[in-house]
């Protein structure tokens, strides 16, 4: 495989992982149900694992400089760090990361 290509290759999935820790999130936190809200939550911190792992391989191949990248997996880190308070969060009592919807007194008939 040719360099480019292979940096190409690499650019690819790095934004599929990317972009798949933003959607699983979201995705995660739509769903009323937990089980449903722990697998997309759980999902986002193993593509952000994903992400991390890919910079960790261009930077040893010499595509990325390390000091950027140290940078970034400090920040990769403290989002994990939050997801997995989340994930920990959903075997609280309460067990949904869902705040309270705002409801509208329905009028009372006269």
């Amino acid at each position: 495989m040719e360099w480019a290509e292979s940096v190409y290759q690499i650019v690819a999935q790095l934004r599929r992982a990317a972009v798949s820790v933003a959607v699983n999130i979201a995705e995660g936190r739509g769903r009323f149900h937990v089980k449903e809200q722990h697998q997309f939550f759980d999902n986002a911190r193993g593509s952000l694992f994903e992400v991390v792992t890919l910079l960790k391989l261009s930077t040893r191949l010499g595509y990325v400089d390390h000091r950027p990248f140290t940078a970034i997996e400090k920040s990769c880190g403290g989002i994990s760090g939050k997801l997995a308070t989340l994930i920990h969060a959903l075997k609280s009592p309460q067990r949904s990361v869902h705040s309270p919807t705002p409801q509208t007194p329905h009028p009372t008939p006269s």
